[in-house]
């Protein structure tokens, strides 16, 4: 016989060991951006025109984008947290936790408002600096865009995994509600 929860529901079946802080952060969308850092910040160091003309139109374009992303990010887990009843708090404790499942959603949003801040620095700093400097800024900067674009894609799996996991859930509870001889939908 399964194991089941107090809401009836096996929670075993969907136990999963969680990735750790250090994976989540360092995970693929983070070394696509540090390829694309690499890239840009070269790219600034041997194409004088780069760093003339584009640098400051790329880091205003970048900032925004930082922006957009992070107001996007903040919206879906605000979404995502309405979904966060009782039952579903015990599928994510067995995954490693509330904080766990959402760390993803902090790391893009924190990564997308740095992406932005240094866009602005560096916007200051592009006249007055050295060229090693503004090729840095232009690379960091767009390390951190990529690290976001990335992410975003990500966050976007996830959501449709938690969304998928809900509705398993939710399945499950009226199977259970059912199989008691209860209305499918509690009161």
């Amino acid at each position: 016989m399964a194991s089941l929860d107090n809401h009836g529901v096996d929670a075993r079946r969907n136990t999963v060991k969680p990735p750790t802080k250090m994976r989540q952060i360092f995970a693929l969308a983070f070394l696509i951006g540090l390829l694309a850092a690499f890239g840009t910040d070269l790219g600034d160091e041997l194409n004088p025109s780069i760093r003339a003309a584009s640098a400051k139109d790329f880091l205003l374009g970048a900032g925004a984008i930082g922006v957009a992303i992070a107001a996007i990010a903040i919206a879906v887990l605000a979404l995502v947290a309405v979904w966060f009843d009782d039952p579903y708090l015990d599928v994510l404790t067995s995954r490693g936790g509330w904080v766990t499942a959402m760390r993803p959603f902090r790391i893009i949003g924190t990564v997308s408002v740095s992406t932005t801040l240094v866009a602005i620095l560096g916007m200051f700093l592009l006249p007055v600096g050295p060229v090693w400097l503004s090729a840095l800024i232009v690379g960091i900067t767009g390390g951190l865009l990529v690290w976001s674009l990335v992410g975003s894609l990500i966050l976007l799996s996830l959501v449709f995994e938690h969304g998928r996991d809900r509705t398993e859930l939710v399945l499950e509870l009226r199977k259970a509600r059912i199989a008691e001889g209860l209305p499918p939908k509690g009161p």
